[in-house]
């Protein structure tokens, strides 16, 4: 491992104990690291290719509200 991901290595190993999924959405090229996490947290990684793909990639990205019984 390069000594430069180290501190993203660190993280991703915080990210797994704690149960997080990670997405993300790159603005340029693809990086590694980037698709490591989200692969290894259960997420996506997606690099923009176009405007169309930033509204399709939000949409699907976007975080549902929780549902709490006993509430409505």
């Amino acid at each position: 491992m390069p000594a430069h991901s180290s501190r993203e290595m660190l993280t991703l190993l915080v990210i797994l104990e704690n149960n997080i999924r990670v997405s993300i959405i790159g603005l340029a090229a693809e990086v590694r690291i980037c698709q490591e996490i989200a692969k290894r947290t259960g997420g996506t990684y997606n690099v923009l290719l176009d405007d169309h793909y930033l509204k399709e990639t939000l949409i699907l990205n976007q975080v549902q509200p929780l549902a709490v019984a006993g509430l409505g």
